[in-house]
């Protein structure tokens, strides 16, 4: 019993960007990034001090067991105060880039 050649041989190498999109996209969606542009815009929703000092884990979007979504944060030390602070701001840039309300409070972890 012989293999089966593949449908289609490709003879030039591929971006890695595509395939990583692809793997990537079930893992975001176990996490409840339904939208890529999350993790991608992350520092326009959260300015860039706030960026590299924190993380973005899951979204937990509004249904019948949750009736508010939320957003975890994973952040370093004190850099929760400021967060914490400023959460109405990122939640309506959030709720912009989603275009919705999406998420009712912030949750940080460290």
């Amino acid at each position: 019993m012989s293999k089966k050649p593949p449908s289609r041989c490709y003879m030039f190498p591929k971006q890695l960007g595509g395939a990583l999109q692809f793997t990537t996209e079930q893992a975001m969606k176990n996490r409840g990034f339904l939208q890529p542009d999350l993790l991608r815009r992350w520092a326009d929703i959260m300015g860039k001090p706030l960026c590299d000092h924190c993380t973005p884990i899951k979204l937990v979007h509004a249904g019948p067991r949750q009736p508010q979504g939320s957003l975890h944060i994973r952040c370093r030390g004190a850099w929760a105060l400021e967060i914490q602070l400023q959460e109405p701001i990122i939640l309506e840039r959030l709720s912009m880039l989603c275009g919705y309300r999406v998420a009712s409070r912030i949750i940080i972890l460290r």
